[in-house]
C-alpha cells in the first residue's frame, strides 16, 4: 500500500498519519484461563451458582444488544438472573474480567 512518496521537491501523502508509521498485526489471541471458574446450572431457571471468585467480586448482566440489565456483588457465590433467553454475565475481580453466556429458561405454569 503506497502511503506517500517524494519526487524532486514535491511530496505526496495519501494518508492522514505519518508516512513512517509502522503497524503491529495480531496473529493470535491468548484467551484467559478458565480453570477454577464455574457457573451452573446453565441453562438456568432464575439463579446461578458461581465458583472460583472471591466474595464481593462485581458482576453485570447484559442482554444480547449490550444493554445493562443488572449489576451487583457476589454474595455466597449466587447470582439472581430473572431473565429468560440469552444473557451475558460479566464478573470483575482482582484477576481481571471473565465473561460467560447464560441461557435462562422461563418456568412453565
Amino acid at each position: 500500500l503506497l502511503r506517500c512518496f517524494t519526487v524532486d521537491t514535491m511530496h505526496y501523502q495519501f494518508v492522514d498519519y505519518p508516512c513512517d508509521t509502522t503497524w503491529d498485526i495480531m496473529t493470535s489471541i491468548t484467551m484467559p484461563r478458565e480453570e477454577g471458574y464455574r457457573v451452573y446450572p446453565n441453562p438456568h431457571f432464575g439463579e446461578v451458582k458461581v465458583d472460583g471468585f472471591s466474595s464481593g467480586a462485581r458482576y453485570r448482566l447484559y442482554d444480547v444488544h449490550g444493554r445493562l440489565l443488572g449489576r451487583g456483588r457476589l454474595v455466597e457465590g449466587i447470582i439472581e438472573v430473572p431473565y429468560s433467553g440469552v444473557v451475558l454475565l460479566e464478573i470483575r475481580d482482582a484477576k481481571g474480567v471473565w465473561r460467560k453466556k447464560l441461557v435462562g429458561i422461563a418456568a412453565a405454569d
